[in-house]
């Protein structure tokens, strides 16, 4: 694969809807290399960047999954070159009527939330620091609510 030329590279996971396609396409309308990474279909977002003249590409990935994280930053390393940034967006949070109340939560349920929303940002960052500069590479945490 022929690496894209852009001056600085982000990684968004949880990038395919909201706020994380909001970063991803913010950061290449700013002239960003963008991978977006999500456990949903990226190309809708992937072709709105390319459409505004961003760069972009998309990779399916559990980002709270040791192997699959480690693969979508080599897989942004060999697009872009290079990784500059990790935005950790990715994660669970209640929509509609919102989550049950913790003594009826089924335990399943609650490592759910903890895999998407905790472990996907340990996972993620360990396997981008390899990859980013120890003086300018950057990991942005978030969080949020409904």
């Amino acid at each position: 694969m022929a690496k894209t030329q852009v001056v600085s590279v982000a990684l968004v996971t949880g990038g395919a809807r909201g706020i994380g396609r909001s970063i991803a396409a913010t950061l290449a309308a700013r002239g960003m290399g963008v991978m977006v990474a999500d456990l949903l279909d990226t190309s809708e977002c992937v072709e709105q960047i390319r459409a505004s003249g961003g760069k972009a590409m998309g990779v399916c990935a559990d980002m709270a999954d040791p192997g699959a994280a480690k693969e979508a930053v080599l897989e942004t390393v060999e697009a872009f070159g290079r990784l500059d940034v990790l935005i950790n967006n990715a994660g669970m949070h209640p929509q509609g009527r919102g989550w049950p109340p913790l003594r009826e939560m089924e335990l399943e349920f609650w490592e759910r939330i903890v895999r998407a929303n905790l472990t996907s940002t340990a996972v993620s960052s360990r396997a981008a620091l390899p990859h980013l500069d120890n003086r300018t590479g950057r990991i942005v945490n978030m969080s949020g609510g409904g």
